[in-house]
């Protein structure tokens, strides 16, 4: 099922850590500063490659409001809001475009322009399950219905619209992070199953192992499952390393039920329960071996590929940590003991 976007508490604010080529602090962690005259509290900043221009999301139905902070002039504007909430899903490598989701059959996946606000429509999915830029800003790959079936296909569409098309079946349930895409944009992790894509490539006749995590090969068409010692839930983004050979995620030991807030709802960002039992695992996708890195949550790669960032409350709060890879030594960056 798709995962629920963040919703963490209106008091928090956002914040910048400066770190230097060895991925120590350079300056104390700064927060982004915001228009003074801003109507809401963001409940997700994210900046685009070029930092010119931020997009806020405001709480809403069924999910946020999207807004476009142009940064060199301090402008916050609203994005097709008169249709209700909206579904953001990364920025285009331009650093000028973003793709977002408005279920809505005048509006649907389109491709914003960041300093005009108008929209490439791309398709009019039915119900998307996540979707993905390429890096090379030529494809965005989402997952939607097969139509006229009831199971989910992932679809391919060029930045331009007008092709979409279901691409590979997915089994009946699927999901797409943003970041899906491997740097050399021919494959795409996501969750799911891989038994309907792995069973067609591999000659055998017979299915991969099950796995909730897979790894689909564009050129062939195939899946490749990813086996973990532990559960992985829709929450837990992995990450492709940037040479495009690992990828990082975190998966959960124990009882492999995800964690829940009060009557059900999402947990706060300081619940115990979102920390308890992680392992951030290191996947060698050429050769399937499986690195266990350390306790975290929500890892992140450096540009160079030489650290891993990650959440942690091994310290009894709730803290960025930063550990080097080569050394497998970790750092805390942050220690203002407050949700993230």
């Amino acid at each position: 099922a798709r995962p629920n976007q963040p919703h963490p508490s209106p008091h928090l604010a956002h914040f910048r850590i400066p770190l230097g080529a060895d991925q120590r602090l350079t300056a104390p962690a700064a927060q982004v500063q915001l228009p003074s005259n801003l109507a809401f509290t963001p409940i997700a900043i994210w900046p685009s490659p070029n930092g010119d221009y931020l997009v806020l999301m405001e709480s809403g139905m069924p999910c946020c409001v999207v807004h476009v902070l142009d940064v060199r002039r301090g402008v916050v504007k609203p994005v097709l809001s008169q249709y209700g909430g909206g579904r953001f899903y990364g920025w285009h490598p331009d650093g000028r475009h973003f793709l977002i989701w408005i279920d809505v059959e005048q509006v649907g996946l389109q491709l914003i322009d960041a300093n005009t606000l108008q929209g490439v429509r791309l398709a009019v999915p039915h119900h998307v399950q996540g979707g993905a830029i390429s890096p090379d800003g030529s494809r965005i790959a989402y997952i939607d219905a097969n139509l006229p079936g009831t199971q989910q296909s992932l679809w391919l569409v060029s930045s331009a619209g007008s092709d979409a098309g279901p691409f590979v079946d997915l089994g009946d349930i699927a999901y797409l992070h943003p970041n899906a895409w491997s740097p050399d944009a021919r494959r795409l992790v996501y969750f799911g199953h891989c038994d309907q894509t792995a069973q067609k490539g591999d000659g055998s006749g017979q299915s991969s192992p099950a796995s909730p995590l897979c790894v689909l090969d564009t050129v062939t068409r195939t899946a490749h499952p990813i086996s973990l010692p532990g559960f992985i839930d829709t929450r837990q983004e992995p990450r492709w390393s940037p040479d495009g050979r690992y990828l990082a995620v975190s998966a959960r030991t124990g009882t492999g039920q995800a964690c829940q807030g009060p009557k059900g709802r999402e947990p706060s960002l300081d619940d115990p329960c979102l920390y308890a039992g992680y392992q951030v695992h290191i996947v060698d996708t050429t050769t399937d071996q499986v690195h266990d890195l350390t306790t975290g949550i929500a890892p992140v790669w450096s540009p160079d590929g030489s650290a891993l960032a990650f959440l942690s409350n091994r310290s009894g709060a709730p803290e960025v940590w930063v550990m080097d890879l080569a050394q497998r030594d970790a750092r805390q960056l942050t220690n203002d003991r407050q949700p993230k």
